[in-house]
């Protein structure tokens, strides 16, 4: 599990919040499509950037791995 690069500017700005996406995990576990459905848009991309390379455990129904939807929260909180 990658975890998000919180953006400088963000950072500096004060920006914290949740970034929640709509993902497409696929057969593989691989992440094969994402959408961002909330979240503050300075820190969209760092999240996406960083599920992007998540791996997942395949999925399996009846033992056969299958592709699924989930949704994923990527939390950003300043210390």
């Amino acid at each position: 599990m990658v975890q998000p690069v919180y953006p400088v500017e963000a950072k500096t700005a004060h920006i914290q919040g949740a970034v929640r996406m709509r993902a497409t995990i696929d057969k593989d576990g691989l992440v094969a499509h994402l959408d961002v459905l909330e979240g503050p848009g300075e820190l969209r991309q760092a999240a996406v950037d960083a599920v992007s390379q998540w791996t997942y455990m395949p999925y399996k129904v009846n033992g056969e791995p299958v592709q699924v939807l989930t949704e994923i929260t990527v939390n950003f909180a300043l210390n």
